[in-house]
Parts: structure tokens; sequence; C-alpha cells
């Protein structure tokens, strides 16, 4: 609310991953889900944001990493605060979701074209993401199919379903 009263030039990026994962992917009040798994009316950031003034609220699956980076550049053209709201299911949580529901979550595979630049691996830090050897592979097990590597990989050479 101060920004807005003081017209501050700042961009409040929420990410917002529907789970509260870092105490076992418990729900919370923008997922219209209880702690007891009853349905709630969800409380949703945007509408807090709009609530206290701000004129530049969006939000953006970061998982399409161009429109993501869009609207990230456009809200830090403001003239005033503006909040990005980056939403997307928890990967985890949405692969053991649908494992539940009997679909396969295929993982991303690393073509044999790959050149091991690496980028993967700086870019990300996904843990699914190794290097042995000089040479970078998927670990299957650990791959929640998200697809994140296959956007920002420069060379397309990340192959897999979950590609937009």
């Amino acid at each position: 609310m101060n920004a807005v009263y003081n017209n501050s030039r700042i961009v409040v990026a929420v990410l917002d991953n529907l789970a509260t994962a870092m105490t076992g992917h418990q729900p919370h009040p923008g997922t219209g889900v209880t702690g007891m798994h009853s349905p709630a009316e969800r409380i949703l950031i945007e509408k807090i944001a709009e609530g206290c003034g701000v004129k530049y609220v969006r939000v953006v699956n970061p998982f399409r990493t161009r429109e993501a980076a869009a609207v990230l550049k456009e809200a830090l053209q403001q003239s005033g605060p503006s909040v990005v709201v980056f939403r997307a299911p928890c990967t985890l949580v949405d692969a053991r979701e649908k494992r539940r529901r009997g679909i396969e979550v295929v993982p991303t595979r690393i073509t044999e074209k790959c050149t091991n630049c690496m980028a993967c691996i700086s870019l990300l830090g996904c843990p699914a993401i190794v290097a042995e050897g000089g040479k970078v592979r998927i670990d299957e097990n650990s791959c929640a199919a998200c697809g994140l590597c296959i956007s920002v990989c420069p060379y397309d050479v990340i192959e897999g379903s979950c590609a937009e």
C-alpha cells in the first residue's frame, strides 16, 4: 500500500505454485481448498494487489517463458508499482496427481545432438539434470516433466511431451 501511496517504481513478483511446498505441499488460501481438503473461496494475490490500488497486475504461467519475460519487461516499464504473479502448479504435486489418476508422466530426454554446453544446468539448477563425466543427462526418476529445460536449451536438443 505504501508503494501505491508513494507511487514507487517497484515490481513485486509473486511465485505461486498453488502449494506450501516447504512444509509438505499443503494448500494455502489461494488454492480454494482448506488444509482439511474442504472447498473454500480462493483468495487471489492479484485481487489483493488490485484492492490496494496497483494499476498494473498480471498473472502469467512461468513455464511459458517468452510470455513471462514479456510481461516482466512490461512491468519494469511502469511508472508506478506493478505486480506480476507467476502461477503454475508445483510440478512435483502435478506429476504425483497425474500418476494417481493413471496418467503416464514421461520424463524429458536429452538427444545425442547435445553439445554439453551446460546451459540447462547453469540456467535452471534442476535436480533432475546432472552432469556425469562431462556429459549432461536427465535422471528419469527425478524428472517431473515440467518442460522448462526444453525452453532454455539453446540448441533444441531436449525433447519431451511437455513442450509448448
